[in-house]
């Protein structure tokens, strides 16, 4: 998964190709063929994970009535909705953790509209974009930050990934040749190398 805004953004991208699969299964497995919810050892995990952020968010909302432009307050919420995507994400809750990323997306979106152009919030922003199935406008807001701030790390590693993921690999090499160039012992910097030697 992309982490937000971190050195190891690309550690769980394979997760993304097979989120086609994990949805189709997730539908499937909702209720068994006796009409039951199926036996999950992990379910009073998640939600135990669900109501934790469940509060969180609802705390945040309630601050922010009183504080509709408070932009700590709309990152953190963002901050807020994108963990929990990506505890759904990695418990095979697609679906879930898609909508969460959109929500994401949308308190980001909100933050950055407070004026200041954080690149770090817009990188976060993207990556719940690409998460949420907006691929186009997850990388026409990492060329935006990268515009702005053309050595920014997550960014150049990010959009890479996006383009790769659209079948562009020929500005995902040159954002990832330029990411070795601005961090070539970063946290990204093997798994980049590994990509530019599998790309066609």
């Amino acid at each position: 998964m992309l982490n937000k805004n971190r050195a190891n953004l690309w550690v769980k991208i394979v997760a993304l190709t097979v989120t086609a699969a994990f949805v189709a299964v997730a539908a499937l497995s909702l209720v068994n063929p006796g009409g039951q919810p199926p036996a999950d050892s992990g379910s009073s995990a998640q939600d135990s994970d669900d109501q934790q952020a469940l509060q969180l968010v609802t705390q945040l909302q309630q601050q922010l009535r009183a504080n509709p432009t408070s932009t700590a307050l709309l990152v953190e919420l963002g901050n807020t909705y994108f963990n929990w995507a990506d505890k759904q994400q990695q418990a095979k809750r697609s679906l879930q953790a898609q909508s969460n990323f959109a929500l994401a997306a949308d308190a980001y979106t909100r933050a950055l509209g407070q004026g200041k152009d954080d690149p770090g919030v817009r990188t976060d922003l993207s990556t719940a974009l690409f998460y949420s199935g907006d691929t186009t406008q997850a990388i026409a807001q990492g060329e935006r930050v990268l515009k702005n701030n053309p050595t920014f790390p997550n960014a150049l590693l990010n959009t890479g990934i996006f383009y790769a993921s659209s079948g562009d690999s020929a500005r995902a090499r040159g954002l990832w040749q330029r990411y070795l160039k601005v961090a070539p012992t970063g946290g990204g910097a093997d798994f980049v190398k590994q990509q530019l030697s599998n790309l066609k």
